[in-house]
């Protein structure tokens, strides 16, 4: 799975575009902006979330307490009503909301779990599956 967005980016160059756009990356929006950032993110570190948050007024940063990249790739039903909230009746989180997260891709299986290997499969779960983030249940469901 981690091999194809590896791949992905493989045919990017390492050279900047002179065109490339440098800022500023502020401004007043028409709707406030929800931000999402994970504690640990070693391409997308936190403190870049909080700049761009504080550059945007009206935006809300929402903390997800998980390392890595990227916020979608591990189950956290918070950081999903946030973004549910947010788009289907257009409702901020409160300013400082932290989302922990409700397992992760190196939990132990789950005990009398009906998978061949040990934990119980994302159709059944209904919460993420890889390479779409979460899915149509998982947001209804909240």
């Amino acid at each position: 799975m981690w091999a194809s967005f590896r791949i992905a980016c493989n045919g990017w160059s390492p050279e900047i575009p002179k065109t490339r756009f440098r800022g500023p990356f502020t401004g007043n929006t028409s709707f406030p902006m929800l931000i999402i950032g994970n504690t640990a993110d070693p391409l997308s570190p936190l403190s870049s979330a909080k700049t761009v948050s504080q550059n945007f007024p009206g935006s809300v940063l929402v903390t997800q307490d998980y390392p890595g990249h990227t916020t979608i790739f591990v189950v956290s039903n918070c950081t999903a009503q946030a973004v549910r909230e947010y788009f289907v009746n257009g409702v901020m989180p409160e300013e400082g909301t932290i989302c922990s997260v409700d397992g992760s891709p190196f939990d132990p299986p789950e005990v009398g779990s009906d998978s061949v290997e040990g934990s119980t499969p994302p159709q059944k779960r209904g919460r993420m599956f890889f390479g779409g983030g979460y899915s149509r249940r998982a947001l209804q469901d909240l």
